[in-house]
């Protein structure tokens, strides 16, 4: 099982479909930075809003509220958001000058679905790591989709009306108690659970339905998030999209 791009499209209600832009180099991301507010480069360098390869958001947010131009103030607000929301890294304060440049240019075409996706991949990677501690990436995306796959792990739905709501925001969760009881019992439901306490097709749709809605689905190759490049595998999980999964071809290796 994973997180696929219909997952993404059907939870947070992001597109999937258009470019994945590439990384810019650092001297291009500052450069294209103090270009979009109209401030020196070396004044910004100078005044700390740069570091470590990442721009405080606070920072990104007096920026844009210093600028004279609504376009500017639009634009870096909503680099702040993705920032902040789908692309977060570990630092909680500051984010990877990500859409900086891929914003300013051109926000309509930019499949931020499938950025989102990459990211969380790799993130979930470095995750697993001994030693690792912390989480980062889009954990709405990911916490949703344990709701909507794992019925033993659900909270309560919302009682309002969400017809025109996104899966995101179905759910009600309440704070978690932060116990080593709780953690136990989390453990032994999933070392207990079957293939029948799965929700392989959370959506109640025909595959035939889903792939229609969702061709971008089945793509098999690369995805990426600017320098991140993540393999993805839909043939391999064939039955979240409600048709029988058989053996699978040898996953796809770097040359």
């Amino acid at each position: 099982m994973t997180i696929m791009l219909h997952d993404v499209q059907r939870i947070l209600g992001i597109g999937i479909n258009g470019s994945l832009p590439t990384e810019p180099s650092d001297h291009d991301w500052q450069l294209g930075l103090a270009g979009l507010f109209g401030e020196p480069l070396s004044e910004l360098r100078a005044k700390g809003h740069f570091t470590s390869g990442s721009i405080n958001v606070g920072s990104l947010l007096q920026l844009c509220h210093r600028s004279q131009s609504g376009d500017t103030q639009a634009t870096a607000y909503f680099m702040a958001i993705v920032g902040s929301t789908l692309l977060v890294d570990k630092t909680r304060v500051g984010m990877r000058p990500h859409p900086v440049l891929a914003v300013a240019a051109d926000q309509a075409d930019i499949a931020w679905g499938a950025l989102t996706l990459a990211h969380l991949y790799r993130q979930l990677g470095l995750a697993s790591r001994i030693g690792c501690r912390t989480i980062s990436g889009c954990l709405t995306l990911l916490q949703t989709w344990i709701y909507e796959y794992f019925p033993a792990f659900r909270p309560h739905p919302h009682p309002a009306d969400m017809a025109n709501k996104t899966r995101a925001e179905i759910w009600s969760p309440k704070k978690p108690i932060r116990e080593l009881s709780r953690l136990r019992d989390c453990r032994s439901k999933l070392d207990a659970m079957t293939e029948r306490q799965v929700e392989w097709n959370p959506y109640m749709t025909s595959g035939s339905a889903l792939l229609n809605e969702h061709p971008r689905t089945t793509y098999i190759g690369g995805i990426t998030c600017f320098d991140i490049v993540e393999v993805y595998l839909p043939e391999r999980t064939v039955r979240q999209l409600s048709f029988a999964q058989d053996i699978p071809p040898a996953p796809l290796r770097p040359t």
